[in-house]
């Protein structure tokens, strides 16, 4: 059993390795075949799309997995806990659709193109995310990555060089277009792997029964948090959009993807780890819980160094690689770099948190950083134009983080931050070199 999880969690890495890697080519391809100002129109619109289906999904893909256990052991089918969510799906799709109408509507945005692609992505987003919790109950997480995750964009990248080789033009429609379509076939995937294990259903009154229960409550609350922990990059890049000029925010958007592929080092090592943070947790052993986050920290800081110091001395041309234009926002690549090492040296924050109990606290916090670094972009953004994005960024961070930290520190009693090694938090060190030589403090 033990090598069979190691297995899970190496194929896990490879394969969100492998998406992250996908997911930045097809953005620089994009970019390259796009121009600057239909770039940036695309990425301000993406990432209100990818916003709102978030939200759309309501916290499906957390609530079927906790939920269903549960019902498992009250001795009810898995099927009561499918209709809930697939009935809670349609709820949230609907409420999707209307945001992104009132979206258009105060774009002044006629294109009827534009809208009925975003409901479409919008729908198979939203149910697609329903999908991961689904088949993560029946331990087919990997099966998902690789459909949902690196199909997606391996579809997403075909269809557009296909259009670049056979169209004269590309607009930022276009792009829309393709990330929309393409995820049709993941999603049939995913739907023919669930029809085939029996666990979908439709009955609505396994949704009447749901609701009694308070269960449409819980889904909101993990829609919360779920849009919260996701929603800080994808705000700013809105942000920025409405701030400046739309170029400005393909500059920022191709900061920002240049940053996430860095930070696949970060959720891969939490995806590996986290099995083990919440067997610590649970059996309250603080000081093979502080071991080891002190292996994962050593684990995740050395590649994001050395990426680190990549964008420091050769950002212009990884900026080059979307848009020779974008060579301008270097600053804010590095500013925005800075904010990402913060991120990688203090640690699972956010895994820690949820496991840990602390999930509305970890709401809370980032809710508050993320307004108070939105509202410091104003004044921002005035003294040092979209740089001061850039720091307002790096404000929202280094906000969440240490609060963040200090929270753990206090709540839980270990510090997953760098900072440990300087203070002997609870007297690790001595054991650090065994532990990573080992990977392992138990």
């Amino acid at each position: 059993m033990l090598n069979k999880n190691i297995i899970k969690s190496i194929q896990a890495l490879a394969l969100k390795i492998v998406a992250g890697l996908l997911s930045y080519l097809v953005f620089i391809v994009l970019a390259r075949i796009l121009s600057a100002d239909n770039y940036g129109q695309f990425a301000v619109y993406f990432s209100v799309l990818m916003l709102v289906a978030l939200f759309g999904s309501l916290g499906q893909s957390n609530f079927f997995l906790k939920q269903v256990e549960i019902t498992r052991l009250n001795g009810f089918s898995d099927k009561i806990v499918s209709s809930f969510s697939l009935y809670t799906n349609i709820i949230g799709i609907l409420i999707g659709g209307i945001i992104w109408a009132f979206f258009l509507i105060y774009q002044s945005s006629n294109s009827i193109i534009v809208f009925l692609v975003g409901l479409l992505f919008i729908f198979l987003f939203s149910i697609s995310q329903t999908f991961m919790g689904m088949l993560r109950s029946y331990g087919l997480v990997n099966y998902f990555v690789f459909v949902r995750d690196v199909l997606w964009r391996l579809l997403t990248l075909c269809m557009v060089y296909f259009l670049y080789v056979f169209s004269a033009e590309l607009g930022y429609e276009s792009a829309l277009v393709v990330f929309s379509i393409a995820l049709i076939i993941p999603v049939t995937f995913c739907l023919s792997r669930l029809y085939y294990l029996g666990v979908l259903s439709f009955n609505f009154n396994d949704f009447s029964y749901g609701c009694k229960r308070g269960w449409l409550k819980v889904s909101f609350s993990l829609a919360i948090i779920s849009i919260v922990s996701s929603s800080d990059g994808y705000l700013f890049n809105i942000l920025t959009g409405y701030l400046f000029t739309v170029k400005e925010a393909g500059g920022f958007f191709a900061s920002l993807k240049t940053i996430e592929l860095v930070s696949v080092f970060l959720m891969a090592v939490s995806l590996v780890f986290s099995k083990d943070y919440a067997y610590l947790l649970a059996r309250r052993n603080v000081v093979a819980l502080q071991r080891k986050c002190n292996i994962a920290i050593v684990t995740q800081t050395v590649p994001v160094l050395f990426c680190f110091s990549i964008i420091v001395f050769f950002g212009d041309i990884v900026l080059k690689l979307f848009n020779e234009s974008f060579v301008e926002y270097l600053t804010l690549l590095k500013i925005m770099a800075v904010a990402m090492l913060i991120n990688t040296l203090t640690g699972s924050t956010g895994s820690l948190m949820q496991l840990g109990g602390l999930h509305w606290t970890h709401v809370k916090l980032q809710t508050l950083s993320i307004l108070i670094g939105i509202l410091s972009a104003f004044p921002l953004s005035i003294l040092y134009g979209v740089e001061g994005i850039g720091w307002a960024y790096l404000v929202s961070k280094i906000i969440w983080n240490f609060l963040a930290v200090y929270w753990i520190r206090n709540k839980i009693g270990i510090d997953p931050s760098i900072f440990a090694f300087f203070g002997n938090y609870n007297g690790c060190n001595k054991f650090l070199q065994s532990d990573i030589k080992h990977m392992s403090p138990i």
